[in-house]
């Protein structure tokens, strides 16, 4: 069965991804497991040691960048930025082991410049409605017109009118509606007049502080991640967060295209796994590791879920594979 839909996807025209020449639904190393490390410039040498004496194919950096969206590394274990890390891929190489790096799909840090100084328009808003009173680069309350699904919390309770961003802390219960408690010019951005009328919208976010881009925003982040491998020949990443991509409203589409233009962008292989997969990445995916639901104990919600998965990989030819 799986030598057929091996042809049928070249006939189709589908992604059929090749390592070292075999396609990587029969490879013995599509499975093979990786070292995740914090490693920098100063320690991958010390790192590629160790990864090199148990085996491993690939040494995986758990989180090399300061921000996501631009993909800029932190100093502190880069100083020579893109450069020190194709350094490291270099050194990689030499032992036949990938290099690999980690980032959440296409969630946004709040110190990203699609966030400061000047927002991006791309960031995934909702609840747009207008305000009904001007409002002063001082003020601390503003009134709304629509109060629809602003009185649900998020990590960072985010609105915005124009290029500044606010945060408050929650909502009046009784009409004239207004927000309470806003701290203006949020994230570094600059606290401005508005008039009466304005478009006021929530940005959409998630648990871990971080922001959301619509589908065009998306396809600049994606891009910026394909420069960053270009430039750099890492060769390995886990589309983590991957439902991430359910922002745009565009739903599994948004989420393989991501996957899709990244692979298709990138001039050379890049291993890959995701924290949730669907029909179509199935075509373009290594394995898929994941497992870390914290519903209970160790056993019972790592270990149980862990080994249950296997049927379900079998199922989906994919390798045997354990979690992070």
């Amino acid at each position: 069965a799986l030598e057929l839909i091996g042809e049928i996807e070249k006939k189709e025209g589908l992604p059929h991804i090749l390592i070292n020449g075999q396609w990587v639904k029969n490879s013995p190393l599509a499975g093979r497991p990786y070292i995740i490390s914090g490693f920098g410039e100063s320690t991958v040498d010390m790192m590629l040691d160790f990864t090199e004496k148990v085996g491993f194919y690939s040494l995986y950096q758990s989180h090399p960048f300061e921000n996501w969206g631009h993909f800029d590394l932190i100093p502190g274990l880069f100083p020579k930025g893109r450069e020190g890390m194709k350094a490291c891929v270099e050194k990689a190489k030499e032992r036949n082991i990938h290099l690999g790096v980690h980032t959440l799909t296409n969630f946004i840090t709040t110190n990203d410049p699609f966030v400061s100084p000047v927002p991006h328009p791309g960031l995934a808003t909702y609840a747009a409605t207008t305000i009904t009173q001007d409002l002063k680069e001082a003020d601390t309350e503003i009134f709304i017109e629509d109060s629809t699904f602003y009185h649900r919390t998020t990590t960072l309770q985010t609105v915005r009118i124009g290029n500044e961003l606010i945060r408050y802390s929650g909502i009046s219960d009784q009409a004239p509606f207004k927000l309470l408690n806003c701290r203006r010019g949020a994230f570094n951005t600059t606290a401005a007049s508005h008039k009466k009328g304005d478009r006021i919208a929530r940005l959409m976010d998630h648990g871990y502080k971080t922001f959301y881009p619509n589908m065009d925003l998306q396809n600049e982040m994606i891009d910026n991640l394909v420069d960053f491998f270009n430039e750099t020949g890492v060769s390995h990443m886990d589309f983590d967060g991957h439902e991430g991509a359910y922002s745009t409203g565009y739903g599994d589409a948004s989420k393989d295209y991501f996957a899709l233009r990244f692979l298709k962008g990138v001039d050379h292989l890049v291993i890959n796994g995701t924290s949730q997969s669907s029909h179509f990445y199935w075509h373009l995916n290594t394995y898929m590791n994941w497992g870390e639901p914290w519903y209970g104990g160790m056993r019972e919600s790592q270990n149980e879920i862990r080994f249950n998965n296997q049927a379900t990989l079998e199922r989906n030819y994919q390798p045997n594979m354990l979690g992070w």
